[in-house]
């Protein structure tokens, strides 16, 4: 097992005090990465980033270039993302749950000129290369644990270069990144931004949570998503050690286990994620520490209060915060412990430098209590979505960006989100949130997940239909679930329906594809709904 015991330190306030190159300086035999319990210090990570760097320099990659990443969680992701940022290159991040006609897509709308891949996708890249003819052979790369593949080797790739720090002009290399949206409402769009965000972000975010250069963060989500790859990132800047749990395949024991072993102080996750770790059962959870936590950040999708409880019995009071944001405005809110259980829905009030506003059809301002669409001002937003000025344009009003969801402002400034605007239903001429009811069953001790839907109806246009996970030593009862709804929603609200899964599918930031599940039940199913009886609403 690695030692991670270097003392405290104070907290960090100097940006002179930070960076990659800083830390290889102050603590070159520190784990910057810790992987399959095996340490990579920091003097041997800033090593391997400036071999990425010239490696790619010398094989023709210019200032300002595009490379895509297909990996897997891996020292090699977060080396090649900051190797590449020494050469002022920019990697595009590509989800590997895609298949070939997708990543294609992706590669080609980045206008990347590289890939590097894990070998673990060889099937997906092999089929989408004949469809990239913009790739440079000579940048096609693969982290592999096989003989085989396209291009070369990451090893053979590197192994020549120097290891010396760059001689050209290095601008800060922060955000050099572009994360493709997760395509719930269609084609997956590029988040750019064109400038870095300065290592003042870093100081901000250890002031706001009280961060030191000796944290230790487990990044269990993918890197390829927007919030793992932030902290990851202020973790390195800040001097930390970032432990990385092995994915694809995810696995929640192993998440504990990681905890424990490494007593780490942070993490970011998603409901999703917390909700498989309080599931396991009770003897297995036992087995492994969990006091270390000062940060335990979810966001992505709604948390509900029945989840947040489970969670702080398990992982203890004061470690649980909650936050909105997203790949396009990084977080905008923060929901600290002590305020939790506000409010389904609640989630929490801005952080420092951002603004938020909500808006009404006509965009005029709405005051507190009325729902309408969430727009917010901050230095973290994108410049504009890639090569997509139209959609772009729609998303803005003045410096003020949306992000399609709903919700509102109470008196004392706090934002809760009721739901996207493209999930609500309208049934009989009522607008319908499916948010709320999720939040409503999340809270049966027999629903384990669940997703509420739109399903056409001739009467009401739409009806509101439940599609359910049961929890494991439940016997699943439709009607017990209706009127479970009944007794705490008005009648309209509850559903007309409910459909049993083993598993509703998922998006890697957390959030359901309702769209994949709208189109199961697009084509006349279920069928119709009775009319309600007089009185509804």
């Amino acid at each position: 097992m690695v030692s991670l015991s270097y003392g405290a330190s104070p907290a960090l306030l100097q940006e002179q005090e930070i960076g990659l190159v800083r830390n290889a300086e102050r603590t070159p035999d520190k784990p910057a990465i810790i992987y399959r319990d095996h340490p990579l210090a920091w003097r041997e990570f800033n090593r391997a980033l400036n071999r990425v760097a010239h490696a790619f320099r010398d094989a023709g990659l210019r200032p300002g270039e595009h490379v895509a990443l297909l990996l897997g969680n891996c020292p090699e992701y977060l080396i090649t993302v900051h190797g590449l940022g020494k050469l002022n290159a920019l990697s595009v991040l590509v989800n590997y749950r895609l298949k070939a006609r997708e990543i294609a897509y992706v590669v080609s709308n980045a206008e990347a000129r590289g890939l590097v891949y894990g070998s673990a996708f060889h099937e997906q890249v092999s089929a989408a290369l004949p469809h990239l003819p913009q790739l440079d052979p000579r940048l096609i790369v693969h982290v592999s644990e096989r003989e085989g593949g396209a291009g070369r080797s990451f090893a053979e790739f590197t192994g020549g270069a120097s290891d010396a720090e760059p001689d050209w002009p290095i601008r800060t290399p922060v955000s050099n990144t572009m994360i493709y949206t997760s395509g719930t409402t269609g084609l997956p769009k590029g988040v750019l931004r064109r400038n870095s965000y300065p290592l003042r972000k870093f100081i901000d975010a250890a002031k706001l949570f009280n961060l030191t250069r000796d944290e230790r963060h487990l990044c269990h989500c993918p890197l390829y998503h927007s919030a793992p790859m932030s902290w990851a990132n202020n973790t390195l800047y800040l001097g930390g050690t970032v432990i990385l749990q092995p994915l694809p395949r995810f696995d929640a024991e192993e998440m504990l286990r990681l905890i424990a072993a490494y007593r780490v102080t942070t993490t970011t996750t998603v409901p999703t994620v917390l909700n498989a770790c309080v599931r396991l059962p009770a003897e297995r959870r036992a087995r492994y520490r969990n006091d270390s936590f000062k940060l335990l950040l979810t966001g992505g999708a709604p948390c509900p209060l029945a989840l947040k409880r489970r969670v702080i019995e398990h992982f203890g009071e004061g470690v649980l915060h909650e936050y909105y944001g997203s790949t396009e405005t990084g977080m905008n809110t923060i929901l600290y412990p002590h305020e939790q259980f506000r409010g389904e829905g609640c989630c929490g009030r801005p952080m420092p430098g951002n603004d938020l506003k909500i808006l009404d059809e006509d965009r005029n301002e709405l005051p507190p209590g009325e729902v309408g669409a969430i727009y917010m001002k901050n230095f973290q937003l994108l410049d504009a979505y890639y090569n997509e000025p139209e959609t772009t344009a729609a998303a803005f009003h003045g410096d003020y960006f949306t992000l399609g969801d709903v919700g509102y402002l109470d008196a004392a400034g706090y934002l809760y989100v009721v739901d996207r605007s493209q999930d609500m239903l309208l049934s009989g001429g009522v607008n319908i949130y499916p948010a709320e009811i999720e939040k409503v069953l999340a809270g049966h001790p027999g629903v384990q997940d669940v997703a509420v839907i739109g399903v056409p109806d001739d009467y009401w246009g739409e009806v509101v239909w439940a599609v359910v996970v049961p929890a494991p030593a439940w016997r699943p009862d439709p009607q017990d679930l209706i009127n479970y709804c009944a007794d705490r929603l008005a009648d309209y609200k509850k559903p007309r329906g409910v459909d049993f899964v083993e598993a509703l599918p998922y998006n890697p930031s957390g959030k359901v594809l309702k769209q994949e599940l709208r189109a199961r039940y697009g084509a006349g199913l279920p069928p119709a709904a009775p009319p309600c009886p007089a009185g509804r609403g």
